[in-house]
């Protein structure tokens, strides 16, 4: 088979330069090591010239003519402010922990303690920064706020957990490298199940409520310790090898009881089509030079190969059903496509309305307390039919006895997750939008779906013989309204701790924690999709035109049983001493 090819030429216009000088360098942390999502901001510049730090805590930035000072600043950390030299071209920085972060409490899930009685290295949240952030997820919420803490959004679906790095450890729950979730000191079920990768991605567990962690309501939460360094090891074993995540939850306070009610909506705008995509009869017009320049003359030969772009080049080589159509009636049927523009990103995506709400009920006094919460949460995705839903209940009691000598925690946590979306495995929307020809249509006159001429059949008409495409057409709106992929998640998690203080500097604390959950999935494709066509194929000579319906269920359960003393003590000035030893089952 002949190949050609076609080189197309463009003219760049160019744009004005100003001076501008490179600079790079390093931003570490007291003890040397490289701090990663950093703020180095050229002052006094609008709009903002910046540069965030990457893994290694290293940045790169064009400083603009007559500027001459850079600020480095992250959440925790104190600011600091570089005058630059002439000609200067690298600042290194070393950046201190803010003084008034050393008395603030650290939760380990074991114990808690001190910033400044810290060994490891850890970053602290507290929902007070957090709690107006519209965001529904803990993971998301982390975004920013923690130096050597880097959170990345890996999918635009509603519920989909967020890709977490701490210290530049690739940690993806869907490879089982995420860090250890920690909830009130039991650590989460963050195990996906026992299935192969074509399974795990055919059901999509992949990294929707695997981790466990999308089941909490955010206005639920306390603070957020992140223990970063191999010291947590010590306390986790080695599922902390890659982090330890801790979230400390909210607990009653002695006096009447309070109702709190927090609600929000949000709505986020469809994408944009861009403008500076080409028109319809501006698309047309070029393939016509395409046609006139490359095609026209080897075809008008009888030539049995020429290269075939567009919908032009399928109508004049007269492909498929145009092959019977006059020349009149070629050039009518192309005129009448330049009539309309399809804004594609308007046909597949939509403003997206998302809401939270949430109600808790805390008291207590000084022998007791409580906390009572109810959650609601929807959320929907750009795309249409992409929706996500969350249901929570949570309660914690505490009780003492008369003279505070027992401790006794309980709690239970009860969530539904569910979420819903067109299953497009086999074509990305987002990608389709941008690259489909403005004068194709999604629906015929009659309202039946119109099919994609130029989508996937461009290599068949060039004479590709090794791609088999679905005869019967391709049309995005049918694989959106024809395919769906459905997930339920049901979480419960029961509690109960005793603290029994057998001296002032002594405890013994026993734990014992039971969590079960239930996810499954279900995946439909119908027989008219080009989806079910690529998943149920046979053969290159006998096609099936089949559906499909995947069904997957993981129950999971667990048990955690723990019991350690705890000792602790000012020896003198500046000198403490903790020591913790106990053991676990699960």
């Amino acid at each position: 088979m002949k190949r050609f090819v076609l080189i197309l030429s463009a003219i760049l216009a160019a744009a004005p330069v100003f001076a501008q000088s490179l600079v790079k360098g390093s931003v570490k942390d007291s003890n040397g090591d490289p701090l990663v999502g950093v703020t180095v901001q050229v002052d006094q510049t609008k709009p903002s010239v910046y540069a965030v730090t990457d893994l290694d805590g290293n940045f790169s930035l064009k400083v603009p003519a007559g500027k001459d000072r850079l600020v480095f600043s992250s959440m925790g950390l104190n600011s600091e402010s570089v005058l630059l030299a002439k000609g200067q071209t690298r600042v290194d920085v070393v950046m201190t922990e803010e003084a008034q972060m050393l008395e603030q409490v650290v939760v380990t899930g074991y114990a808690q303690t001190t910033t400044k009685r810290m060994t490891g290295s850890v970053g602290i949240v507290t929902m007070e920064k957090l709690k107006d952030n519209p965001l529904t997820s803990i993971d998301a919420m982390l975004q920013g706020e923690i130096s050597g803490v880097q959170v990345n959004t890996v999918s635009g679906q509603p519920g989909r957990s967020q890709q977490i790095k701490i210290r530049g450890t690739t940690t993806l729950s869907s490879n089982g490298a995420s860090p250890l979730w920690v909830v009130d000191g039991v650590p989460l079920q963050n195990e996906t199940p026992n299935m192969t990768d074509s399974e795990l991605k055919a059901a999509g567990f992949e990294s929707l409520f695997i981790d466990g962690i999308g089941s909490i309501n955010p206005n639920d939460i306390e603070s957020v310790t992140v223990l970063k360094d191999a010291a947590a090891a010590a306390i986790y074993g080695s599922k902390a090898s890659n982090g330890v995540i801790v979230v400390t939850t909210k607990h009653g306070n002695e006096g009447r009881m309070q109702v709190s009610y927090s609600g929000n909506v949000a709505v986020t705008m469809a994408p944009v089509r861009s403008s500076d995509l080409m028109d319809s009869a501006q698309k047309i017009a070029w393939e016509e030079e395409l046609w006139n320049e490359f095609a026209q003359e080897r075809f008008s030969s009888g030539a049995s190969h020429y290269p075939v772009v567009g919908i032009v080049g399928i109508v004049r080589s007269g492909r498929g059903e145009f092959g019977s159509m006059t020349e009149d009636q070629k050039n009518d049927y192309l005129r009448s496509l330049t009539t309309e523009t399809t804004d594609w990103f308007k046909v597949v995506t939509r403003n997206a309305i998302s809401t939270n709400h949430h109600l808790s009920l805390s008291g207590g006094n000084r022998n007791s307390n409580y906390y009572l919460s109810l959650g609601y949460t929807y959320n929907q995705g750009a795309l249409i039919h992409d929706n996500y839903n969350r249901y929570n209940l949570r309660a914690n009691y505490t009780a003492y006895t008369p003279k505070q000598r027992l401790k006794i925690d309980t709690g239970i946590e009860l969530s539904h997750q569910g979420s819903s979306s067109p299953e497009l495995s086999a074509t990305d929307p987002f990608t389709y939008a941008y690259y489909a020809n403005p004068y194709e249509r999604p629906y015929n006159a009659d309202g039946s779906y119109r099919t994609d001429y130029t989508f996937n059949s461009l290599p068949v008409v060039n004479g590709d013989d090794y791609t088999v495409i679905d005869t019967r057409g391709f049309n995005i709106m049918r694989e959106i309204d024809h395919t769906s992929s459905s997930t339920k998640d049901y979480s419960a998690t029961g509690r109960l701790q005793a603290d029994l203080k057998i001296l002032d500097c002594l405890h013994l604390v026993g734990l014992a924690s039971y969590s079960f959950s239930n996810n499954s999935t279900v995946k439909i494709l119908l027989p008219d999709t080009n989806s079910a066509f690529e998943d149920r194929f046979m053969s290159y000579t006998n096609p099936a035109y089949l559906g499909s319906k995947t069904m997957n269920n993981a129950l999971r359960t667990s048990f955690i049983a723990r019991a350690h003393l705890s000792f602790n003590k000012e020896l003198v000035q500046d000198h403490s001493m903790s020591v913790i030893a106990g053991a676990e089952v699960r």
